[in-house]
């Protein structure tokens, strides 16, 4: 999940760099549009789409907190060993994640929920053949989806027509499925501030292509100014409709003045294409396998052996071990069971109760593709007899169900956290 996640916002930021470095400033409003939605189109399932047939090696970011690590032992001198439930630095970052992610949804829903009430408590009207619902409140016009607000204020004025004819252009062209999609993203990649300046530019485009849309049938340019002028309404909570007024109005004067971008430029937008590709390329975590020969697969094996990690000090050769794969690991009968064998097992070093020695020895080791115990090492030591015990204990569990990924059987490595007390 975290990889997938981390991949996903860095092609979200390369891509966002190259719309602000090379097309934010063009008048080709459609094309923009059309790009911002391949974003966050593309960048979700670029990762599914690139996952490689084979086992793909994975290299650990840190020994420690990038690993699976089990439930704390807690060990009292004079007692027997009780499991501690502990929480991982990934552990919390996932409940953090998922936390605000699941709050900004809410939030997203209560937005909506809220349109439903007003779209049943204002009255309708039609207003130049169009059918609009009256806001009995002060507040600024605005549509979502097919419904156009207007406020009673407003309705008989001669920039009602304008108003109409710029919400038309958001109803029209369907504008709003563009902003619950930038919502949306942002509530899954919250972190990321491209993220939110995607949004920002998306409402920015829609904008610009409802003005755009109002000047095409021929209104006159600087009548429609004054009138963006002569509105002043206080920006809404809610963000997920399309506001008549709701970006910096000097912005929207300065586009509509704007000379027309050549059509030549239009080519600057086949950048993307390879920078689909080289993202592509970056989401994937192996090596390509084709069927050359011989001498190829085996220069292909010689750098896939090259950057595998935590090798087994009994092995011939080299083998991958993963840090999460599709199905970890199991001991015979599960965790309670294997907190049941180190409780009868571990003992507290006689020769030590009385040095008031104590403190947590973290063990780390790895499930091997036969299921066996290897690569036993200590990452974070308190004394040398603490830790041998540790050790002992850790080396003498039966094997294991091993991992699989991919259809295949790997290794996986574990933390386990052990803590000494008097």
């Amino acid at each position: 999940m975290m990889e997938y996640l981390l991949k996903v916002n860095v092609a979200l930021a390369a891509c966002m760099l190259c719309y602000l470095l090379f097309l934010r400033k063009d008048t080709f409003f459609n094309w923009r549009r059309f790009s911002l939605l391949g974003f966050m189109t593309v960048t979700p399932v670029l990762p599914w789409l690139t996952l490689p047939t084979g086992t793909a090696p994975r290299i650990s970011a840190a020994e420690d907190y990038l690993t699976v690590r089990l439930p704390e032992v807690l060990l009292n001198a004079d007692q027997h060993p009780v499991a501690e439930a502990s929480f991982t630095p990934v552990q919390v970052i996932y409940l953090i994640y998922i936390g605000v992610t699941t709050l900004l949804l809410l939030r997203l829903m209560a937005q909506c929920f809220g349109l439903i009430r007003l779209l049943h408590r204002c009255p309708t009207a039609c207003i130049a053949g169009t059918r609009v619902r009256l806001l009995p409140d002060v507040q600024g016009p605005f549509s979502f989806f097919r419904w156009i607000f207007l406020p009673q204020t407003l309705s008989g004025t001669p920039m009602a027509e304008e108003i109409l004819a710029h919400e038309l252009a958001h109803v029209r062209q369907r504008h709003s499925i563009d902003v619950m999609a930038g919502e949306l993203m942002c509530a899954f990649c919250w972190f990321n501030p491209f993220a939110w300046i995607l949004k920002r530019e998306m409402h920015t485009n829609l904008e610009h292509l409802a003005d755009a849309s109002v000047l095409d049938q021929g209104y006159a340019p600087k009548t429609y100014q004054y009138h963006l002028l002569a509105l002043s309404f206080p920006k809404a909570a809610a963000t997920i409709y399309n506001n008549f007024n709701v970006l910096p109005l000097k912005k929207r004067i300065q586009m509509m003045n704007k000379q027309r971008t050549r059509q030549g430029w239009k080519l600057k937008y086949l950048l993307f294409i390879p920078l689909a590709a080289l993202l592509g390329t970056a989401c994937t975590n192996e090596t390509e396998q084709t069927t050359a020969p011989e001498a190829s697969q085996e220069k292909a094996t010689e750098q896939s052996l090259s950057i595998s990690i935590a090798t087994d000090s009994t092995a011939t050769k080299k083998e991958q071990v993963y840090d999460i794969v599709e199905q970890m690991p199991e001991y015979p009968g599960g965790i309670p069971a294997m907190m049941e064998f180190i409780k009868d097992n571990i003992k507290y070093p006689e020769s030590l109760k009385e040095s008031a020695i104590q403190g947590r020895v973290v063990v780390q080791f790895v499930i091997s593709e036969t299921g066996e115990i290897s690569d036993v090492k200590v990452i974070r030591s308190i004394d040398p007899a603490l830790d041998a015990e540790a050790v002992r204990v850790v080396k003498s569990m039966p094997r294991w169900k091993p991992g699989v990924q991919d259809g295949k059987t790997v290794s996986v490595k574990y933390t386990m956290p052990v803590m000494f007390r008097l």
